[in-house]
């Protein structure tokens, strides 16, 4: 059974992954998949922080970056929180 901070790690190693190909998409202007791997770090990011903000080990199964933040210890200025619903928008409608 993995560890509280073995589960994190997962989390942040998969993101970093995700980092490299974000800027390599966006390098070749694929604009829109770099925006679909955006996502997707951000989701593995907030999903890190859920780890580490609850006692349960394993993250809800969703996609939605406002629940997933809405249910961290994360402080957001209301200029990041929209953008984080920006995300989720463009994930729902991708």
């Amino acid at each position: 059974m993995m560890t509280k901070e073995q589960h994190m790690d997962y989390w942040k190693k998969s993101a970093e992954v995700d980092y490299d190909t974000i800027y390599a998409l966006f390098k070749e202007k694929r604009f829109v998949h770099a925006l679909f791997f955006c996502h997707l770090f951000l989701e593995k990011i907030l999903k890190c922080a859920w780890v580490h903000s609850n006692l349960e080990n394993s993250p809800p199964r969703t996609h939605n970056l406002i629940r997933l933040f809405s249910e961290t210890k994360l402080n957001l200025d209301d200029v990041q929180t929209e953008f984080l619903r920006r995300m989720n928008d463009f994930q729902i409608e991708g």
